[in-house]
């Protein structure tokens, strides 16, 4: 009897010793990849920025010829393929995570709650400073994860998935730290109805996970009466 191999595990797309040594067929993902980084004189940068795409090419040849089935978790890593693996390939497979039906609480107390996890790699890309300017502004603010050395939000550390889904379920936004706004993270707040804020405009984003997603440039000057007629549109919340 025929049987169907899947290597279903941590897989970063530049290590191409596994997809040579796999045997030929095998389904191979999700394959993770491609998020952003911090940009600076680094050995982590140099890696990324150079090395990381030479040995995608080398990945590309091997998945082309040993005939591999492959399904990426997101699409970050698309532009480094070329139109037959595009074609060949499924995409944005995070999004079987998000329910397609759940019931929408319109009230809810809190502002902000914030995945934080500490990471020498990303941390330009984490909002820090409008993080600050919520707190200015009196926004309540909840960071989950690692704590965040910032007077006035509300660190609660790391809890169990209950204790999570119950307090998004009372929370109107969070942000995406800009590396990959696809995380676990935004998963579980999409299925709560909380809505993501996003600096970055992904046109290739999938269409059910974007109708979540609020672009703002969350680097540049933001009002308070910005985040309050967001929230009205959203949630119907006239003050704060």
């Amino acid at each position: 009897m025929k049987k169907k191999i899947c290597y279903l595990n941590y897989l970063p797309y530049w290590n191409f010793l596994i997809f040579l040594l796999l045997p030929p067929g095998t389904l191979l993902g999700p394959i993770t990849g491609g998020s952003k980084y911090k940009q600076e004189l680094s050995i982590n940068y140099f890696v990324r920025h150079f090395i990381f795409p030479k040995l995608y090419i080398f990945s590309n040849i091997i998945i082309k010829f040993r005939k591999y089935k492959i399904i990426f978790s997101t699409s970050l890593l698309k532009k480094y393929l070329n139109k037959e693996l595009i074609y060949r390939s499924q995409f944005d497979f995070f999004i079987e995570g998000i329910e397609k039906k759940f019931h929408f609480n319109r009230t809810r107390k809190f502002d902000f709650i914030i995945y934080f996890k500490k990471h020498k790699n990303k941390s330009k890309l984490y909002p820090i400073n409008f993080i600050k300017k919520l707190i200015i502004y009196k926004f309540k603010v909840f960071i989950v994860g690692d704590n965040l050395d910032i007077n006035g939000v509300k660190n609660l550390g790391y809890i169990n998935n209950l204790k999570l889904k119950k307090l998004l379920s009372q929370t109107k936004f969070t942000i995406s730290s800009g590396e990959n706004v696809a995380s676990f993270f935004s998963i579980e707040c999409a299925n709560s109805g909380v809505k993501i804020i996003t600096n970055e405009n992904i046109k290739q984003t999938n269409p059910i996970f974007k109708k979540f997603l609020i672009y703002m440039d969350t680097d540049s000057f933001i009002s308070k009466e910005k985040i309050i007629d967001l929230s009205q549109k959203y949630y119907g919340v006239k003050k704060f």
